[in-house]
């Protein structure tokens, strides 16, 4: 339906106005006559053909099979040459003027030359025709040669046009259009009109934060009487022009074209704000933060008039850094308000990270296996291990793995940390310390006697070594009964299953008692001298095999029958 009006209109605003550009039709065809000369000015009422320069010019020729206008040249100089001028009558209009029938040498062709411009068909080598130059009533072309004394010959000459003068062409114009300019060309030049049937192409240039939205066209009525009758006619859709952007074309029809272009706002737009995005934490899990965004004060609606992406939200990072963590706000394809993307970046910190080791202390005799302590590790920073202390001991860097290799003595097992990727130390670095022993193997010390246990009972037995020591037949019949019991008594501690700490001291406090009242015969050696050294044992430091200490270092001793550390 829309059609037939448009069609009907058209008929109505030619019938009404006559403004239209008329059909393109044959004028003239000049063809050989049987005489020998030609008169243009008796061959046609709308076209007058002058020729002038030759050697020989005017005459038609019979060449080969045909008559032909013909001309002669001389040589193949280019001074030496003619022209032929086809010129329009009054109240005509020239389009194009077709010679055929040509002939240089005997090679038949044909030439035609049309007014927007004029296209340029050479019919082989030898070409007779130079240069040519046309304006809307005329067309000269001027001739040469290529060989001396060639004979060029044109069998017919048409001219085609139409009656009255040529069209001024149809106005471009701009209509709606607040964010750009429009430009049209016609071939490569800007134009503000155009002929029916010319190509367009019309370039829109947004302005700054804009993004073209879609571009229309309306046919209006080219007179104002016409306008009054029919004020607008139809509109028309611009086509797209591949691998130009923002360029578009459509053909002139007979009517003034005007162009008009919406536009979207770009997300980039100097109107367009971005709430920054307040600092998150590395959590293991990709980080999406909400976004506020707003056009002046208005909020724009996820979704609704954006979407969001998301890039690089994992790790820590720093919004600074190359690979920053991104959120990326596109417009929706769908929009007809908002177009483009814009992205801002934010900081992910580090969390914080620890390391600390199960136990504090441990105590190891020298023949255990090897071990490690259990290290609680929270982060993502390299371990490594050391070692300080006697070298008794060494230590994997990178497992902790402990192995004991001599003793007894004591060391420091140190892990420390580096900075992660995604996890920041407070405090680096986690120790614990290492007594080593060498565990007494006698026959009174137990699987499980703890390490309190085996002190006391090496305590005891030293004593008891040196009760043994003593001559038992230079000591009065009470001495020996005494010590006899205290010593009797220390043995059953010693080997008593699940002896306390409490008995073994009170065994070994009764036999240094025993010892110290040892009296000897008249006049006699009891072997007893130097013990009062052992009964100082009760007030002295003793390492845990039993042995005194003199000046104790730092360590752990045993100390009136209790462990003590120094």
């Amino acid at each position: 339906m829309k059609q037939k009006i448009f069609s009907l209109l058209v008929l109505l605003l030619t019938a009404a106005t006559g403004a239209w550009a008329k059909e393109e039709t044959l004028l003239v065809t000049i063809t050989a006559g049987e005489t020998v000369t030609y008169d243009p000015a008796t061959a046609t009422d709308v076209a007058e053909i002058t020729m002038t320069g030759a050697t020989q010019l005017g005459t038609w020729y019979d060449y080969d099979v045909a008559p032909h206008y013909s001309w002669l040249n001389s040589s193949t100089n280019d001074t030496d040459k003619g022209t032929l001028e086809v010129t329009a009558k009054p109240g005509y209009t020239i389009t194009k003027v077709v010679f055929s029938g040509l002939d240089i040498v005997g090679s038949p062709g044909s030439r035609e030359v049309t007014a927007s411009p004029f296209a340029v068909y050479p019919w082989g080598e030898g070409s007779a025709f130079g240069s040519a130059v046309y304006t809307s009533d005329s067309y000269t072309e001027i001739i040469k040669n290529t060989a001396s004394n060639d004979i060029l010959g044109i069998g017919k000459i048409e001219v085609y046009g139409y009656a009255g003068t040529p069209a001024t062409g149809y106005e471009l114009s701009v209509g709606t259009n607040a964010h750009g300019t429009v430009k049209f060309y016609v071939d490569q030049n800007e134009v503000t009109t155009a002929q029916e049937g010319d190509s367009v192409k019309v370039v829109v240039t947004p302005a700054t934060g804009w993004s073209v939205n879609k571009p229309a066209g309306q046919w209006i009525a080219a007179e104002a009487a016409a306008r009054s009758a029919v004020p607008m006619l139809n509109g028309f859709e611009l086509e797209t022009v591949a691998g130009q952007e923002n360029t578009y074309k459509f053909l002139m029809e007979r009517a003034n074209a005007e162009v008009s272009v919406s536009y979207k706002k770009l997300l980039t737009h100097q109107d367009i704000s971005i709430e920054a995005i307040a600092d998150l934490t590395y959590t293991g899990d990709s980080l999406k933060p909400t976004v506020v965004v707003k056009d002046g004060e208005t909020t724009l609606k996820l979704g609704t008039h954006y979407t969001v992406e998301y890039a690089n939200n994992l790790n820590a990072a720093l919004a600074t850094a190359a690979a920053a963590p991104t959120v990326t706000i596109c417009a929706v394809d769908t929009s007809s308000v908002y177009a483009g993307d814009t992205a801002v970046t934010f900081n992910i910190l580090k969390a914080a990270g620890s390391i600390t080791y199960k136990e504090a202390e441990l105590e190891k005799d020298l023949g255990d296996a090897a071990f490690t302590n259990e290290l609680t590790h929270i982060g993502d920073g390299k371990v490594t291990y050391s070692i300080e202390g006697r070298n008794i001991a060494t230590v994997d860097e990178n497992t902790g793995r402990v192995t004991i290799t001599d003793g007894p003595g004591f060391f420091t097992i140190t892990a420390t940390v580096e900075e992660g990727d995604n996890y920041t130390y407070e405090t680096t670095t986690a120790s614990y310390e290492v007594n080593v022993g060498v565990r007494v193997k006698m026959p009174f010390i137990f699987d499980d006697d703890d390490r309190i246990i085996v002190a006391n009972k090496m305590a005891l037995y030293t004593v008891l070594e040196k009760a043994r020591e003593i001559n038992r037949s230079q000591i009065t019949v009470e001495s020996n009964i005494a010590l006899t019991k205290a010593m009797e008594d220390a043995e059953e501690a010693l080997y008593k299953k699940d002896v306390t700490v409490e008995e073994l001291q009170a065994a070994r406090e009764a036999l240094l008692k025993a010892i110290d009242e040892v009296k000897p015969k008249d006049d006699t050696t009891t072997g007893v001298s130097g013990m009062s050294g052992i009964s100082g044992m009760s007030g002295g430091y003793y390492d845990l095999q039993g042995r005194k200490v003199t000046q104790p270092r730092k360590g752990i001793y045993i100390y009136k029958g209790k462990k003590v550390k120094r």
